[in-house]
């Protein structure tokens, strides 16, 4: 609920037909801002399951960023300069500071306008996926697959002072826990 304690949901709490009920199988877990989504399976119904530990030890971690051009309230944002460069460009900076996390994967649309995204995504060196816009989970699944992830940080494009060492945190958080649902702000406490 802070920054030292995360929230964690035991593997008890989430049952078929609970809002978490279009996941299911062997090796799955979601975890919310961070988001993590540990992929193998793409699961529409039934329930979650907590990994086993030699599972958990082998995980690669992908933090997957939403972005898109055409945001309704203000399009282009993630490309806006922030001290001459595009908050898309700081937020992959900042989560490059995370240890945990092997790869980091920007995840837009098919949209033409979304092709400034896919160029930054290459000059900065991190994977580029581009998906549905309507769809926005399964863009997420895709490019989950398409990195191999088995654990996602899911983050969007315009949190430009998200902080390394809360993610790390979490994450951390989630694997000691062993448990398939952790986040640090299912309470809007946290600053």
């Amino acid at each position: 609920r802070n920054r030292e304690n995360p929230v964690v949901v035991s593997p008890d709490v989430i049952a078929e037909g609970t809002v978490y009920g279009w996941l299911t199988g062997a090796k799955v877990s979601f975890i919310a801002y961070p988001f993590f989504l540990p992929s193998g399976q793409y699961i529409k119904s039934g329930y979650l399951q907590l990994l086993p530990a030699a599972d958990i030890a082998a995980m690669k971690i992908v933090a997957i960023i939403k972005a898109r051009m055409r945001s309704t309230r203000l399009p282009g944002k993630v490309m806006l300069p922030i001290l001459g460069r595009p908050m898309l460009e700081l937020m992959i900076e900042r989560l490059r500071r995370v240890k945990q996390i092997d790869a980091v994967v920007v995840a837009t649309t098919t949209d033409e306008s979304c092709d400034v995204i896919e160029t930054l995504a290459g000059r900065l060196g991190v994977g580029c996926y581009r998906g549905s816009e309507e769809d926005v989970l399964d863009r997420v699944v895709q490019a989950s697959r398409a990195a191999q992830a088995d654990l996602i940080v899911e983050t969007t494009g315009d949190c430009p002072v998200i902080d390394p060492e809360v993610i790390g945190r979490v994450i951390d958080t989630f694997l000691a826990a062993r448990v398939d649902y952790c986040s640090n702000v299912l309470e809007r406490t946290y600053p």
